[in-house]
This record gives C-alpha cells, sequence and structure tokens, in this order.
C-alpha cells in the first residue's frame, strides 16, 4: 500500500512538472509568432563626388641677402718680454695717442668802415615846447523830469433839450430867403403838389397828418440840392446821425425820399419830396416815423 501511494506522488509530481514546463514554453513560443518581419532595406544610390582640385606647391619667395658686418678684429698680443721705454719719457706719454694738430681758422681781414663827420648843426634859438591841453570834463546833463500831461476836459454830453434846440436852428435857417413862409401846406401842395401828394400829407379838413410840425418850399433847388446842402452839411456839422429809410412797396414815387435824423435819445424824420417839374422841392420834418415807410432804426438811448 505506502509503495502505491509513492508511486502516485511521483506521478503526480511527473504531471505537474510537465504542466508547468508547457506553460513556461507557450509564451515563448507565442513571442516568437508576434515578432514582426524585418525591415525592408532602402535603397541606397551612391553619388560619386567631383574630385579635389588639386592646389599647386608654394613656391618659396627668395630670402633678401645677407649683408655682412665687420667685425673688428683685435690687435694680435704679443708675446714676449716688456717693452723698454726710452728714457726721459713717462709711462703715460707713451700711452697716450699722438694727437693730430688742428687746423688753424682761416681770418679773413675785416674791412673797417669809414665813418664820415657829418657837420655839426649851429645851435639856434631854443623853442619852448608847447603845453600839453588838459581835456576838460564834460558836464553830465541832468535829466529833466518829465511833464505831466495835462488832462483835458472831457465835454460833458448835451441835454435833450440842447440837442433839440440845436436842430430847431437848423429848420429856421431853412427858411431864410426863401418864400412862402406863411403859406398852409394845403396850399402848397394844391399850386405846386402832384396828384398823390395831398393823400400822403393831409388828413381830414386839409390839415397836416399827425407828427408834421413844420414843412419849407425850395423853390429853385432840386431834391439833391436840399439834401446834400441844406439837411446833410448842416446837421452832420451838429454830430447828428443820418440813415435813409426804406419805403413801403406801396407807397408813390411823389413820396420821395424818408431820412432820419438821430442823437442820443432825440431823433426826427425829414421828407424830401419832388414837386411839379419847375416848381421846386418840398422839405416835411415829422416828429414820428410816416406811415409809408419801413420799421426805422433804433434810437440809441445813453
Amino acid at each position: 500500500m505506502l509503495e502505491k501511494e509513492m508511486q502516485r506522488g511521483y506521478v503526480a509530481i511527473l504531471l505537474s512538472v510537465l504542466i508547468h514546463s508547457a506553460l513556461l514554453w507557450l509564451p515563448v513560443s507565442w513571442k516568437k509568432q508576434r515578432q514582426l518581419p524585418p525591415p525592408a532595406v532602402a535603397s541606397v544610390s551612391v553619388i560619386q563626388l567631383p574630385p579635389k582640385p588639386t592646389i599647386a606647391p608654394l613656391t618659396p619667395l627668395p630670402s633678401p641677402p645677407r649683408q655682412r658686418v665687420p667685425i673688428p678684429r683685435k690687435p694680435p698680443q704679443r708675446s714676449g718680454p716688456p717693452r723698454q721705454l726710452r728714457r726721459g719719457r713717462s709711462p703715460l706719454q707713451v700711452a697716450q695717442p699722438q694727437r693730430s694738430p688742428l687746423p688753424r681758422p682761416i681770418v679773413s681781414p675785416t674791412v673797417k668802415p669809414r665813418i664820415t663827420r657829418s657837420p655839426s648843426p649851429s645851435p639856434g634859438p631854443v623853442t619852448n615846447p608847447s603845453p600839453i591841453a588838459i581835456p576838460t570834463p564834460t558836464a553830465i546833463p541832468t535829466p529833466s523830469p518829465m511833464p505831466t500831461p495835462t488832462p483835458t476836459p472831457t465835454k460833458a454830453a448835451p441835454s435833450p433839450a440842447a440837442i433839440e434846440q440845436s436842430f430847431q436852428t437848423v429848420v429856421d435857417s431853412f427858411k431864410v430867403g426863401e418864400g412862402f413862409g406863411t403859406s398852409s401846406l394845403a396850399d402848397i401842395l394844391e399850386f405846386f403838389g402832384q396828384e398823390t401828394q395831398p393823400d400822403l400829407l393831409l388828413g381830414s379838413q386839409a390839415q397836416p397828418k399827425p407828427g408834421i410840425t413844420s414843412y419849407q418850399l425850395f423853390s429853385n433847388k432840386t431834391m439833391a440840392q436840399v439834401r446834400d446842402e441844406q439837411m446833410q452839411a448842416k446837421l452832420k456839422a451838429l454830430q447828428f446821425t443820418i440813415d435813409q429809410l426804406t419805403l413801403t412797396s406801396d407807397a408813390p414815387s411823389t413820396a420821395g425820399e424818408v431820412w432820419q435824423m438821430q442823437r442820443q435819445a432825440f431823433q426826427r424824420y425829414l421828407q424830401i419830396m419832388p414837386l411839379n417839374p419847375g416848381s421846386g422841392t418840398l422839405l416835411v420834418i415829422w416828429t414820428q416815423p410816416p406811415p409809408f415807410v419801413v420799421a426805422p432804426i433804433t434810437p440809441v438811448k445813453n
């Protein structure tokens, strides 16, 4: 019984050894099967390089000729007993070399210049030296003080009453030398005026319209003469500002020209009208703008 059991044990050990060896051999064979095929060998093309250029051998440069330097030779030493000196000579005199006598300089004969004596001047009268002029000091002018300018007194602005009085003086001067001073405006327009002029200046009952303060007939002057010689020349001298106003579109041509006179807050309106041919010019003065003009210029208030 014991032998059978031992045989079974040997068989079991043998089987286990065979199984383990088989298991160990399987991975090795599997790895051999999985090995990759050898890589393909690429074709190599051989390129033949051009031959190397041959370099010519360098020719050596000729070396410069060598100059021979003379080497001083020493005098040969004499062998034998020393040379006896002659009597009467010291050894120092023998050792010193004989010097050649120096050449004497050739002295050229100098030519002495002849000295000519000039005759001494005869003594004359002695002149006294002129005195040196001493400059006199110039006086420095002292600056004079600048005169202070005297302020000019400013004129006071005229009063409105004075301005109105000066304007009335100009208006009164228009009547000098002209007739029809006492004629009414209706009579002047009836005898000398044109057809549409009475409607511009007269109201009810043939009276002047509101705003007309005075009028003047210039029987021998044109509109330009009245404007330049009478109105502008006299009023500009009194510092009046003169501006022409624009008439309305429905105003007739017989209305003439309307001018605005202004100084400070004072203002008047002068109308210059042409009458019938040969009858002269009519000057009308308004205190307010006539109804047939555009809005007048606003007066300047001081």
